[in-house]
């Protein structure tokens, strides 16, 4: 995984919210590999472009749950799925497998410093461990929050 520029997958069924994600990621020198609105979607652009991140929202309006189609995109891909919703009290106890949950609305700079953030912590360098601070309103799953900060756990 490069940690300059990451492939990232938004899974959005809300227009406006995919448009701002996709500009967010390119501005910030990321490649935006598709946008999907539901699971069949999101499943089949995993498998094709093998992305380094998903965008997943939490609550499809075609029914799916974050879960299922973060589910779906670790059966088709290595990507690391990162949970994006408006309503935090609705994570799963294990994070579904997810790096972590981040809430909507968002800004660029708060999308920006959470892709750095998982650049850095995705690439496997040996760089010191505070090098790059979590960012303010991401919440790590369990188990990431063990594997990266284990003397915390």
């Amino acid at each position: 995984m490069n940690s300059e520029a990451l492939q990232i997958l938004i899974v959005e069924d809300q227009f406006l919210i995919a448009k701002q994600l996709e500009y967010i990621i390119v501005s910030c020198g990321h490649i935006h590999v598709g946008t999907a609105a539901n699971r069949p979607t999101a499943s089949a652009l995993a498998r094709s472009q093998q992305p380094d991140i998903a965008l997943v929202d939490l609550s499809l309006a075609d029914g799916p749950t974050g879960k299922d189609v973060a589910d779906e995109i670790a059966s088709v891909s290595n990507a690391k799925v990162l949970f994006l919703t408006a309503n935090r009290r609705r994570i799963y106890d294990d994070f579904g497998g997810a790096i972590g949950v981040f809430e909507k609305p968002f800004t660029r700079a708060a999308i920006s410093a959470v892709l750095s953030y998982l650049a850095w912590r995705l690439d496997g360098s040996e760089s010191e461990p505070d090098e790059i601070e979590k960012p303010e309103g991401l919440d790590l799953s369990p188990a990431y929050a063990r594997r990266w900060y284990p003397e915390v756990a």
